[in-house]
């Protein structure tokens, strides 16, 4: 009760997958023009999937509101895709929508891919709480010497709350490793669906 969780691929109809592809290779796009040793590091110097460093797009920039419609940045005219690439493995059931009601949560995880691309689809005068709760590492990783206390003392880290939660505006994309640890935190009113995808090269 109050979470609805579906692939993009049983719960969207073939153009609506396209514009979260879209979303999801802009959100690759941004963070490979602005951080360019990143996903290197994460994907492997070869490429993202099937897709070379050198061939992803370069970043689009917001059109004016007069300018004409652009062909989506995933498109069968670039051949370009995050969600529809047979070089990357996705967490079961991602890409996804997941949609969030009244007590509906998703509880603290780490999705273990090489990176994690949130997109929140809701304004956020649509739903109260909520949110996506991150834990710091040093809340969540038992001190060296720690032993039995130390593990202890960052199982209980989890349960008293994250270290920060992120409601950004709609249209904000969350991107980060794999293993950050984070949650769906409780809607208590209205409702917030978020695209998300968790991925690594095959």
């Amino acid at each position: 009760p109050g979470q609805v969780r579906m692939p993009i691929s049983e719960m969207l109809s073939l153009g609506s997958q396209r514009l979260c592809d879209g979303l999801l290779l802009r959100s690759v796009t941004r963070v490979h023009r602005a951080l360019p040793t990143l996903l290197p590091v994460l994907f492997g110097e070869a490429g993202i999937g099937n897709t070379p460093w050198e061939g992803i797009p370069p970043d689009q920039d917001k059109p004016a509101r007069d300018a004409p419609p652009r062909t989506p940045v995933a498109s069968p005219a670039n051949n370009m895709s995050i969600a529809r690439n047979p070089g990357l493995v996705f967490t079961p059931g991602e890409p996804a929508c997941n949609v969030y009601t009244e007590g509906g949560q998703f509880k603290s995880h780490e999705d273990g891919g090489s990176l994690t691309v949130l997109v929140v689809l809701s304004e956020r005068a649509e739903y109260g709480g909520g949110g996506t709760g991150f834990w710091s590492k040093d809340a969540v990783e038992p001190p060296a010497s720690g032993g039995w206390w130390g593990a202890l003392s960052a199982a209980l880290a989890t349960q008293a709350g994250p270290s920060f939660v992120l409601a950004p505006p709609e249209g904000t994309a969350l991107v980060f490793g794999g293993q950050v640890l984070h949650a769906g935190e409780q809607v208590v009113a209205g409702e917030r669906v978020v695209l998300v995808a968790s991925f690594s090269n095959r």
